[in-house]
């Protein structure tokens, strides 16, 4: 009996190689979020919802910004790049990598 037939014996539950255990991970827990439902009134939401609109119109722009992101949901991030996005060095580097690949030598000297 080889040693990795001893351990699983000595474990008959354990996971088999090659086999995955929790498919959907660890639930994630929300305590506050649920206690916060649990005790949130509408009388408490709309006094919530005032605080908040009064900040807005004394131009608190973190406020506002929170406010939208709540009730819209968050705008995608978007950012413009110019230029090329692989560099020489990139290049450099896909080539030689090639080339080892293919002969195990790199015909010229990377620098320092």
């Amino acid at each position: 009996m080889t040693d990795k037939q001893k351990e699983t014996d000595k474990y008959p539950n354990r996971w088999k190689p090659g086999e995955s255990g929790n498919l959907k991970g660890r639930p994630k827990k929300r305590v506050f979020s649920e206690y916060a439902r649990e005790h949130l009134t509408d009388e408490i939401a709309k006094e919530l919802f005032d605080k908040m609109m009064s900040l807005v119109r004394e131009g608190n722009t973190v406020a506002l910004r929170e406010l939208l992101d709540r009730t819209e949901g968050r705008p995608k991030q978007t950012f413009e790049h110019e230029g090329s996005i692989i560099s020489d060095v990139n290049v450099r580097i896909i080539r030689d990598a090639a080339e080892l690949a293919i002969d195990g030598s790199i015909r010229e000297e990377l620098p320092e």
